[in-house]
């Protein structure tokens, strides 16, 4: 979450700016913010498991791309009618407040993992753990 509030921080920074300071700041900021980015797709694989990580990162890759088309196009219509990028960064801000909002309120999940052949049961079964009670699948 916190990396998603330095996104909101920048882009608030990049529509106040008045000088350079404030540009390299913001490219601090941004630089950041992308470099924390490969952990949102390791929450990927924690909350859902390998299992289902290649679709859904199929999916979610199908919306970036679909973004990453459009959102040049939209960005210069709106510039041609109002002159100005104030309208692209608030809502690039208010994006990432949302994102923010998401991750601080995601709670981890319940950590699963394979007992040592010495716990386990019933032979030829995989034992999962949870939380100090067994069960089989």
């Amino acid at each position: 979450a916190s990396g998603m509030f330095m996104g909101v921080a920048s882009f608030v920074l990049l529509q106040f700016a008045q000088g350079i300071w404030q540009l390299w700041a913001f490219v601090v900021l941004f630089a950041i913010v992308e470099g924390v980015n490969p952990l949102n797709w390791a929450l990927v694989g924690d909350f859902f498991g390998r299992s289902s990580f290649a679709t859904l990162r199929g999916v979610m890759g199908l919306v970036y791309t679909l973004g990453t088309v459009v959102a040049p196009v939209a960005t210069g219509l709106l510039y041609d009618e109002t002159g100005s990028y104030a309208l692209v960064l608030w809502a690039l801000a208010v994006i990432y407040g949302l994102g923010a909002a998401a991750f601080a309120l995601l709670r981890a999940p319940q950590q699963m993992y394979r007992a040592p052949a010495a716990a386990r049961d019933t032979p030829g079964k995989v034992a999962l753990v949870e939380q100090g009670s067994r069960s089989h699948d």
